[in-house]
């Protein structure tokens, strides 16, 4: 039996409108908060008053544990217990709620978590729910949790930056939301567009916006609208122009080196990150870490660019693996069309009972996801969209026979024979080309890859890169990198711009910063005195 306040000496705890009356002894025994504090010459150890800033529910319940050890953890509950119990340094606790967090945390927890969860909140903070939505916006919009979200969830959500390929997408979802409840939400309506940023929207796509279910109702819909001159909705930035192209070489088994292409054609160094295996793989992991898929889907390493640190991704094969979480956590609760099942080189071929297809492939568009690959029967396969638990859990072929990637809704493969496919899974056309014949490639050293709407071939052994003009359907030498160390992937990234750290300074000089190192009262003159050129001299 534990003991009542009265069984020995009785500690009071004030914490905020609630007093407390406390065995001393238990909480010494139970919480290592009142421990330490009791074992050190404190002021409240002479006094047995102690006074608590924490959550009031939060407290009430570690007093009850306490008291009977029983406690119970729900989505309403964890982060506040968890910052609670932290904060008195109550281990068990903690990695209780560590372990019902992780593990049951799905969509539908999403507008409780958004109102629990702080900057400073310790298991997960705002930032980390933030990153997740950003990254997983397009897979989010497609769930049943989304069309039930308050509207304050979901204009939370908006004002994000999203990962998205155009703002047409944010509308889109803003209809999907009010269609679902129109005579409680419509009113919702003017709101949320304003949360499209329309500074970023070309004349395309806010004709094409103009002309969508509801919008073409809107009388107010021009005055709404605004331009970077004159911006009245607080378009911070451009959410479709996020995306950066990263190099990853090989330096030594625990170390990469990661560099950023820029516009000029060349490759900025961001530094060596070595391999930390303690870096968390969940799907929700704070807004300095970026997740890099490469090798058609197959392959996968999370990045620290805080810390310049490096864990590789465990992509497929279970419940706790790349794929599985985003079924387990987003996918699971999406209502996803019957998947279409065709052979690509030859359309009007139905695809055979008899045969069996393998996981070769896992390409993401618009929020669903797309296999390509090779059947039992040596046929090649596209499985559009991906419908069945078993193919996130399941495995990848031991060796792939295919490199690709996919841009909007067309994907463009190269086979083991260097073939190129270009394959629109909606429509189901192939078609087969043969442009690598002059080229003396080897598969294995082969990836494809995407940036921008432009398609990328690297020779990962020679360093070559090609690109394909979609527009006119031709590939073109475009240039070689030279980087002794081995490249393992070329990959675009939503990189999170703001905790990159360069190793170096750069400045465009002023006309006053021209004058003060060339030493001339006037820019253009004699360069006799201009100190770098004595530099370069010596």
């Amino acid at each position: 039996m534990k003991p009542n306040a009265d069984d020995g000496d009785s500690l009071t705890i004030f914490n905020r409108s609630v007093v407390y009356c406390v065995s001393k002894k238990l909480f010494c025994s139970s919480i290592q908060y009142f421990e330490k504090m009791f074992c050190c010459d404190l002021l409240e150890s002479r006094e047995n008053k102690v006074t608590l800033d924490l959550d009031e529910h939060s407290f009430e319940l570690i007093v009850n544990w306490a008291y009977s050890g029983c406690v119970e953890i729900n989505m309403k509950n964890v982060i506040p217990l968890y910052t609670c119990a932290d904060y008195l340094m109550i281990d068990t606790l903690t990695t209780e709620c560590n372990i019902f967090f992780f593990a049951k945390f799905t969509l539908i927890d999403l507008p409780i978590i958004l109102n629990t969860a702080t900057e400073v909140t310790k298991l997960v903070n705002r930032n980390m729910i933030d990153s997740f939505i950003s990254r997983h916006f397009l897979k989010i919009v497609k769930s049943k949790p989304f069309l039930t979200f308050p509207f304050e969830t979901v204009r939370r959500i908006l004002k994000l930056n999203l990962w998205i390929d155009s703002e047409f997408q944010i509308c889109e979802a803003i209809v999907k939301w009010i269609d679902y409840n129109p005579d409680e939400r419509k009113h919702h309506f003017v709101d949320l567009i304003k949360l499209i940023r329309w500074c970023y929207v070309d004349f395309d796509v806010a004709y094409q916006i103009k002309g969508y279910r509801r919008f073409n109702e809107l009388t107010q819909f021009t005055s709404i609208m605004c331009k970077m001159a004159n911006c009245s909705n607080g378009c911070s930035s451009n959410r479709s122009m996020q995306s950066s192209l990263i190099s990853i070489f090989e330096i030594s088994k625990d170390t990469i080196e990661i560099l950023i292409h820029c516009k000029t054609s060349s490759w900025i160094p961001c530094g060596l990150f070595s391999l930390n295996e303690t870096i968390s793989d969940y799907i929700i992991c704070d807004e300095h870490f970026s997740d890099v898929v490469f090798d058609a889907g197959r392959k996968g390493v999370r990045i620290d660019w805080v810390h310049r640190k490096f864990r590789w991704l465990n992509m497929i094969g279970s419940a706790l693996a790349y794929y599985g979480q985003i079924y387990s956590v987003i996918m699971s609760h999406v209502e996803i069309p019957e998947a279409k099942v065709f052979y690509l080189d030859n359309i009007n071929q139905d695809y055979s009972s008899t045969d069996e297809v393998f996981g070769d492939s896992f390409f993401e568009y618009a929020g669903s996801f797309v296999t390509v690959g090779f059947s039992k029967l040596k046929k090649f396969f596209c499985i559009f969209p991906i419908d069945r638990k078993s193919w996130y859990f399941g495995d990848f072929t031991e060796k792939t026979a295919i490199t690709g990637t996919i841009i909007k809704r067309t994907i463009y493969i190269i086979s083991e024979d260097l073939a190129f496919r270009i394959i629109d899974p909606v429509s189901r056309s192939c078609s087969k080309t043969e442009p690598f014949k002059e080229y003396q490639f080897s598969f294995e050293n082969l990836q494809l890859a995407n940036h921008e709407s432009n398609l990328i071939l690297i020779d990962k052994a020679s360093k070559d890169l090609l690109t394909y003009d979609i527009g006119n359907k031709k590939w073109t030498y475009s240039g070689k990198m030279i980087n002794p160390n081995l490249l393992i992937a070329i990959s675009s990234v939503n990189l999170p711009t703001k905790h990159i750290k360069k190793l170096y300074m750069k400045k465009d000089l002023t006309l006053k910063d021209y004058q003060y190192y060339s030493n001339d009262s006037v820019a253009g003159t004699s360069r006799k005195s201009n100190k770098w050129d004595q530099c370069r001299a010596q």
